[in-house]
């Protein structure tokens, strides 16, 4: 039997308490729950061992709840903290928003907390370094999911929305609607026609895309690369993020993979290096020598040198995000072992093969050492291994399209 799960529960109302063990109570042979009434209880508890989620209601209000949440940040960096709040003073909120993963509105459906809670069960499974629970648990700033993506999310939900409500919504934010603009005009899609418009952009790009460079664009100006590490180039990971995506999605095309596949696979591919972009803002010399050894032309790959230098690996910690962030369980593995697909007890093809596969191709073609090595294991164990030849045409079709074949600058 798999080893549960701890979560702690925290509410200043014993009935509030009371509800939610009833309410979980077919969890119980997956989790190890308690559920407490005294924030004192609260953080013994944390004192005294290892706890994979805490759930804490900010009935606890003003300094003594920062003070609180604080707390349970310095003791337990590596526990998913969920908050829930009826707060509404938005100041408190977004001061408490920096110091938790999630914060869910009361009343929260039972549905939203028990997804909540598992998702973040399943996280912890899918990480078992504690060294990158607590790196990104421990941030001084943890950011919250992005409100546009949130906004868009919502309005996909309604059967009224269109693409020009969504359009609305991006225009907004500027450097956004730049960002979106100079992918639709670039060779990725080699339109052979200026688009200036941001509504026939978003069209041109669809929702799902949209989605994944709202995510990239939150991750950029929440992490900025330090000028202490100056071997990272911002430019070069948007360069790799946009080719992996567009690759990954047009092998699981190739493969026939349909319905939301291809949207996992390119989201999960845009998004699969954002851990090299926190570790270049928060140890930006330690990672600067890094970048510096992958560069040499011979010796460990870059997520070796990672473990061998830091201790940690940017696959785990750009997962560990996403992962709080709750997007779907198959974009988070695919981003989490992107470097060690064999990892993964799933024997069919996924975002994870994609991702994985676009990510060696495109470093056999550029000859750089950043990216994954091929596990060609982990192919024959899918019995995909065959179709190597074919995802390498595909690989420097998007290489073409892209106009630039020079390795790019990380």
């Amino acid at each position: 039997m798999a080893e549960r799960r701890r979560v702690l529960f925290l509410d200043e109302d014993p009935n509030a308490t009371a509800s939610l063990r009833r309410l979980l109570r077919k969890h119980r042979d997956e989790w190890e729950m308690a559920f407490v009434n005294e924030p004192a209880e609260a953080l013994d508890l944390l004192r005294q061992g290892n706890w994979d989620v805490v759930v804490s209601e900010l009935a606890f209000t003003g300094a003594k709840g920062l003070d609180l949440l604080g707390e349970m940040r310095e003791l337990a960096p590596g526990t998913v903290r969920i908050v829930l709040t009826g707060v509404t003073d938005e100041g408190l909120t977004g001061r408490a928003a920096s110091l938790v993963h999630q914060c869910l509105s009361k009343p929260c459906p039972a549905d939203e907390l028990r997804a909540a809670v598992e998702q973040a069960c399943l996280l912890q499974s899918i990480i078992e370094d504690p060294a990158v629970k607590e790196m990104v648990g421990g941030l001084d700033s943890l950011p919250s999911l992005p409100s546009l993506y949130l906004e868009i999310a919502s309005r996909l939900q309604s059967e009224d929305s269109d693409m020009a409500e969504i359009a609305g919504l991006i225009a907004r934010d500027p450097a956004l609607t730049a960002k979106l603009l100079q992918l639709v005009n670039s060779a990725f899609f080699g339109l052979g026609r200026r688009i200036s418009d941001v509504r026939q952009a978003a069209t041109l790009l669809g929702v799902d895309q949209l989605r994944a460079m709202v995510l990239f664009n939150h991750i950029v100006e929440s992490f900025p690369p330090q000028a202490r590490c100056p071997g990272f180039s911002l430019d070069g990971l948007y360069r790799d993020a946009l080719l992996t995506g567009n690759l990954a999605r047009r092998i699981t095309l190739h493969e026939g993979l349909r319905e939301d596949r291809p949207d996992q696979a390119f989201t999960a591919g845009v998004l699969h290096d954002i851990g090299t972009l926190i570790l270049a803002s928060r140890q930006p010399a330690r990672y600067q020598q890094v970048l510096e050894q992958a560069a040499l032309p011979e010796g460990p790959d870059l997520a070796t040198l990672e473990r061998q230098l830091l201790g940690i690996g940017h696959a785990e910690i750009g997962a560990f995000l996403l992962g709080i962030w709750r997007l779907p369980p198959r974009i988070v593995e695919a981003v989490a072992l992107h470097h060690e697909p064999s990892r993964t007890a799933y024997d069919g093809m996924c975002a994870l093969t994609a991702v994985h596969v676009a990510d060696a191709l495109l470093g056999e073609e550029e000859g750089s050492r950043c990216h994954a090595a091929l596990d060609e294991g982990y192919l024959r164990r899918l019995g995909m291994l065959d179709r190597l030849e074919e995802w390498r045409q595909l690989a420097r079709e998007v290489m073409e399209r892209a106009g630039d074949r020079d390795p790019a600058d990380r």
